[in-house]
C-alpha cells in the first residue's frame, strides 16, 4: 500500500460515475451512522475502521496501523474524521522494483553502465572516461540504481563484467 497524495476533492474518474465533485468540500466519508437524517452533527458519526492496530482518544490522538503503513494524526479535535481520511488515501499499487544495471560493451571494448528506468545510478569502482555518460575503460565492482521512491537494486560484476550477485535477492 502506498499513501496517495491527492488533494480533496478528488476528480470525477477518481469518484467513479460521479459528473460533479464539489469543489469546496472533502468528499463524504464511508461511515455508519446513528441517525439517517442529513442534517446530523458530525460530532455524532460513527467511522468505521479497518486497522490492524490502534491507539489514542480518538479526539487529539490516533495512532494505527494498516497493513504495513502505520500513521499517527495529531490534532486539536476530531482525529478519528481525519484517520479516516488518511485512511481513504492509502491505496493498493503494484510498482515493479527496479531493474538491475548492466554493463554493455561496445566495438571498441568500452564498458557502458545502463539501467532501464533508474532515475539515478551510481557505481563503485572501476575506471570512468571522462564525459558526461558512464563509460568506463575497466568495469565497476558494483553498480545501484535508484527509482522514484528510492528503492534500490544492487548489481555486483566481476572484473570481465559478468553479473555475479543482485541484491535485494528476489
Amino acid at each position: 500500500a502506498k499513501f496517495d497524495p491527492q488533494p480533496y476533492p478528488p476528480t470525477p474518474d477518481q469518484q467513479g460515475s460521479q459528473t460533479e465533485t464539489p469543489k469546496a468540500k472533502p468528499p463524504p466519508l464511508q461511515t455508519n451512522q446513528n441517525d439517517a437524517s442529513a442534517d446530523e452533527d458530525e460530532e455524532n458519526t460513527q467511522y468505521t475502521f479497518n486497522f490492524d492496530e490502534a491507539f489514542g482518544d480518538g479526539e487529539g490522538l490516533l495512532i494505527y496501523r494498516d497493513g504495513n503503513v502505520g500513521i499517527m494524526v495529531y490534532v486539536n479535535a476530531n482525529a478519528k474524521k481525519w484517520a479516516a481520511r488518511t485512511s481513504a488515501a492509502i491505496t493498493d499499487e503494484f510498482v515493479p522494483w527496479p531493474a538491475p544495471a548492466r554493463l554493455r560493451v561496445d566495438e571498441m571494448g568500452w564498458w557502458h553502465l545502463e539501467a532501464e528506468g533508474a532515475t539515478h545510478l551510481s557505481y563503485i569502482g572501476g575506471e570512468r572516461m571522462d564525459g558526461p555518460s558512464l563509460t568506463f575503460t575497466t568495469p565497476p565492482r558494483a553498480a545501484v540504481a535508484w527509482d522514484e521512491y528510492g528503492r534500490a537494486t544492487r548489481v555486483n560484476f566481476d572484473q570481465n563484467g559478468i553479473i555475479t550477485a543482485i541484491l535485494p535477492e528476489r
